[in-house]
């Protein structure tokens, strides 16, 4: 796949900035495929600098190409008067320059998302809840690593929709892994606890169930953790 073309703006945005960042760094894969990131690539972060900064780089030629990429990232940040001047730029767009903005927790209904959506691209980036066994098979994949469907479940089932604990999980049983063999059940419930809050959940359902237990259990792990909210 191709990167942004001249005159495009582009803009990424999810719920989850793993995926947001995973996204993004495909982008910023095929600008360097494609040998364009030299010269002809500049990256900001929207908050620490005016938009008119990245503005001002859009509009400046490339060097020895036919592209310049600029990206602005945390672009959830830029200001309402911002937005504005995003949105005269969209009228008349650079045409030798490609503008990829990328943003966490948008809603769909944001006047930044409006805004691009008239004049350019908008990619949102998310996973359903069915879709997530996928994506952890293939971090592990990533880490030549295979993995057991109850390995997978386990680990969605104890961090939730917490993609970045997950990844995180999934770097620590790796470092650990040892072999060619498939990471197994056991070998992750050893290493990865589940969330606090994930525990506190379960402690009200075993004790609406009269399961004590199981109950004291939750609550001594809770205590051990710290009633922190990660992954040990």
């Amino acid at each position: 796949m191709s990167p942004p073309t001249a005159g495009a703006v582009l803009l990424i945005y999810g719920n989850h900035r793993l995926l947001v960042e995973d996204e993004l760094k495909k982008v910023q894969s095929r600008i360097a495929d494609a040998g364009e990131a030299d010269f002809n690539l500049d990256v900001f972060e929207a908050g620490t600098g005016p938009i008119e900064d990245a503005l001002q780089a859009a509009e400046t030629l490339p060097f020895g190409s036919d592209r310049r990429y600029v990206i602005v990232k945390e672009a959830q940040n830029l200001g309402a008067a911002e937005v504005k001047k995003l949105a005269r730029y969209l009228e008349n767009p650079s045409d030798t320059s490609a503008l990829i903005l990328a943003a966490v927790d948008l809603k769909s209904n944001s006047s930044l998302v409006k805004v691009v959506e008239k004049g350019g691209r908008v990619r949102e980036v998310n996973k359903r809840r069915d879709q997530v066994p996928g994506w952890i098979r293939g971090r592990f994949k990533e880490r030549g690593l295979k993995v057991s469907g109850k390995a997978i479940a386990y680990l969605q089932e104890a961090l939730g929709e917490d993609l970045m604990a997950i990844e995180r999980a999934v770097e620590k049983v790796s470092l650990y892994h040892e072999g060619e063999e498939a990471v197994e059940l056991d070998e992750v419930v050893s290493l990865v606890s589940p969330s606090a809050e994930r525990s506190i959940f379960e402690l009200v359902d075993r004790v609406a169930l009269g399961d004590a237990d199981q109950a004291l259990k939750l609550l001594g792990r809770l205590q051990q953790q710290g009633e922190r909210y990660t992954y040990i």
